[in-house]
This record gives structure tokens, sequence and C-alpha cells, in this order.
């Protein structure tokens, strides 16, 4: 009979750490801090994943909700956190900083960057590729910030089949070298 009762307990418990999860990824995505702040205390666990494989942090970073990522980054979150995105009916698994970029929540992608690990190898900065230094990162503005995620080997999968699938024509380069694209 005890043995009955451990097991009750533990699925009572399991059950109970769900929920708290659920309530912590809908306010994560919805951007509600004050609900986020809430989930934790009762029972949520900061890096817990949903069904999909994402966490608070990535649901958040993908909702481009500033304050949730630094709240749930200083509770110790995984910054570098992997999970699926679906993109013109594509899955893709990403990280958080790449769900970020395709979103184009700037503000989070600069957090992000400045804390998450790796960094990439080069920066865009004035449309050229530089290596990644503190000064460069400091000095980038916002379109580069995105585009230097958008460059990633990660990012790249998915740029090129957006890039494929609606922007075929022809393309003249600065020094008028001419490019055709054919829908793939």
């Amino acid at each position: 009979m005890r043995g009955a009762l451990t097991l009750s307990a533990v699925l009572v418990a399991v059950t109970t750490a769900f929920g708290q999860g659920d309530a912590l990824w809908r306010a994560a995505r919805d951007g509600n801090l004050t609900q986020v702040r809430a989930a934790l205390p009762a029972g949520a666990q900061v890096d817990a994943k949903d069904p999909s494989g994402a966490t608070a942090l990535f649901l958040a970073a993908q909702s481009g909700h500033l304050d949730v990522v630094e709240f749930l980054a200083s509770r110790g979150a995984d910054l570098n956190i992997v999970a699926p995105v679906i993109v013109a009916g594509q899955p893709y698994r990403v990280s958080a900083l790449a769900a970020a970029a395709l979103g184009w929540h700037v503000d989070v992608a600069r957090l992000l960057l400045a804390r998450a690990t790796p960094r990439p190898k080069y920066l865009v900065v004035h449309h050229e590729l530089m290596p990644f230094s503190k000064e460069e990162f400091d000095s980038q503005r916002d379109w580069e910030v995105i585009n230097t995620v958008l460059r990633t080997p990660e990012v790249e999968p998915i740029t090129k089949a957006i890039v494929e699938r609606e922007a075929a024509g022809t393309y003249r380069t600065h020094d008028g070298r001419e490019y055709r694209l054919e829908r793939g």
C-alpha cells in the first residue's frame, strides 16, 4: 500500500509541474512578465521544455518579448536552447537567437548575441563581414544585427529556401554583373 501512495504522490507532482510549465510557456509566448515571475516560485522549471522541445526563453525570444527573455536569463535559463520553428510550412531546428532574428526582434537578438555562446565568427558591418569583436558588435545598426544572424550556417537553409521560393528574377550588382535566379 505504501508503494501505491508513493507512486500516486509522484504522479501528482509530475502533473502539477507540467501544469506550471504550461502556464510558464503560455506566459512567455504572450510576453506576460507578471505571470512568468509567478510561475517559477509556483513550481515551473526555468528550462522545462514544452511538447515541441521549446523552453519559455525560446518562446519569448521567438515572440520578441525582451523583458521576459532578460528575466529568464537572469534566472539561469539556457540561452543556447534549440527548438523547432515552422517557416513556409517546413520545420527547422534553430537557436533562440535565430528564432528572434527570423522574427526581426532586434533587441532580443542583441541581448542573446551579447550573452549566448558560441557567438558567430563574423558580424555584418557596413555590408561587409568582419571578424566578431565587441567594438564592432557594439556599433552595429539594427539591420546589421539581424543580418549577422541570418548569415550563420544554422539559418542558411531557411534563408536559402525563402530566396529560392520568393526571389526569382535577374539581379544586377553595383559593378554591373548580372545574376539570374530561377524559381526552385
